[in-house]
């Protein structure tokens, strides 16, 4: 992304009469990086363009991102743990300045998302209970014990577990 400095020099250099070959060599871009920041036409050409691209090679994308990070799996935990409190810090400051955004986008999604998979979402939750069962309540129990807490899981639904667990 160009910073409005640059894209305000080159509509001058526009004005001026200058090529956007010419303006691109000046500010050290491609001509058609020019062309984008400052044509409606040529941005909505190349936001077209991008979204057939992606829809065409997802497989292929898809595919290369698994082999890159399988490839590299060991260097990017590192980064990762060397620098967690940098990238916690990072996705919290995007999440504070697009919080708007975010919030739009998750009700919409999340809406149509649940409206069109509210019954194989539950039946995986039932599944993923029903096999785990033991395990959770003994953690819940745990952590009760632990940090001397009531029961934080919503009382209904442990108590449905638990009964559904000794009726087995």
């Amino acid at each position: 992304m160009m910073d409005e400095l640059t894209i305000a020099k080159m509509k001058v250099m526009r004005e001026a009469g200058m090529s956007y070959r010419a303006i691109g060599r000046c500010v050290g871009v491609a001509n058609s990086t020019v062309m984008r920041n400052l044509l409606e036409e040529a941005r909505e050409h190349n936001r077209a363009y991008s979204k057939e691209y992606r829809k065409a090679n997802a497989d292929r994308r898809r595919e290369s991102s698994k082999e890159y990070y399988r490839a590299n799996a060991d260097r990017i935990r590192e980064y990762q743990k060397a620098n967690a409190d940098r990238i916690r810090e990072s996705k919290k400051e995007y999440r504070k300045a697009n919080a708007d955004r975010i919030r739009e986008y998750n009700k919409k999604h999340n809406k149509e998302y649940y409206e069109a998979n509210t019954d194989r979402i539950r039946e995986q939750k039932k599944e993923y209970y029903e096999a785990n069962a033991d395990r959770i309540i003994e953690q819940k129990k745990e952590y009760c014990k632990k940090f001397n807490l009531k029961n934080r899981m919503p009382r209904m639904q442990f108590r449905r577990m638990e009964k559904a667990h000794e009726a087995d």
